[in-house]
């Protein structure tokens, strides 16, 4: 089979691509650019901030909490025995 039974891609396009006129260099420069549209993240989301600063209060809260166990015996002791075994 020959070309001649084939159409062509450009034929494909339709009429309104036939006569794209190239735009006008000087037309372009006067025309205003719209300012950058700023990106909106979903509310659920939290902010890098928001997230290092719980960071920092459950870093400090632990630390913390092993402070106060470390100078009580008595507490050190029984949490001992509570998780005794349940490592095993």
């Amino acid at each position: 089979m020959g070309r001649e039974g084939r159409t062509s891609h450009r034929n494909l396009r339709g009429p309104h691509h036939a006569q794209q006129e190239t735009p006008d260099p000087a037309a372009q420069a006067q025309r205003p650019v719209p300012p950058p549209q700023e990106v909106k993240t979903p509310a659920f989301i939290p902010k890098p901030a928001e997230v290092g600063r719980e960071a920092i209060i459950v870093l400090a809260g632990a630390l913390l909490a092993a402070f106060v166990i470390g100078q009580l015996p008595p507490v050190r002791e029984w949490i001992k025995k509570q998780w005794d075994g349940a490592l095993k």
